[in-house]
């Protein structure tokens, strides 16, 4: 990068890329934190290389380094990187209550991964966390969209009955 003489972002941008692609992230880095300024690409970029080499936590915090006004644009991460970067933090939680556990299901649900979110579900109840309205809807839109009919048809029965308690 030092030898070019005009250096625009695309530039930064596509040197920092090559580099992750290439598997020298340490370069990567380096450049990366040379930059005389960044757009949303530019940390993309380099949360989708952390993310590739399986520093899930270094991601998280990268994440959380973006200035509010980048992290805000709803382009910034593509949706399948924020899945696997929430999927990996959720998987690393000492302790998953409920709500965690029916945010990932809805969110791999809400983006193409009905078949990860009814697995999910179906881990969720056996490690002994009671589902709430909200995870069983989310898991019988799983099974609907992947049409898993015995595990769509236990759910349904499971929430038709807190349906008739709350009667």
């Amino acid at each position: 990068m030092r030898r070019f003489p005009d250096k625009d972002v695309v530039s930064w941008n596509s040197i920092i890329k090559a580099c992750i692609q290439c598997g020298d992230f340490l370069t990567a880095r380096s450049l990366f934190d040379e930059m005389p300024s960044r757009t949303p690409v530019s940390w993309t970029t380099l949360i989708d290389g952390l993310l590739r080499f399986g520093k899930v936590e270094d991601a998280g915090a990268l994440f959380w380094e973006m200035p509010t006004e980048v992290r805000d644009v709803p382009a910034t991460l593509p949706m399948a990187e924020l899945i696997m970067l929430y999927g990996c933090l959720f998987h690393q939680m000492p302790l998953r209550d409920v709500i965690s556990w029916t945010s990932i299901i809805a969110g791999l649900d809400r983006n193409g991964r009905s078949e990860q979110a009814l697995v999910l579900f179906q881990s969720m109840v056996a490690s002994g966390v009671n589902p709430s309205s909200t995870t069983l809807v989310c898991g019988l839109s799983a099974a609907a969209k992947i049409s898993a009919l015995h595990p769509g048809l236990q759910i349904h029965c499971t929430l038709f009955g807190k349906l008739l308690i709350l009667l």
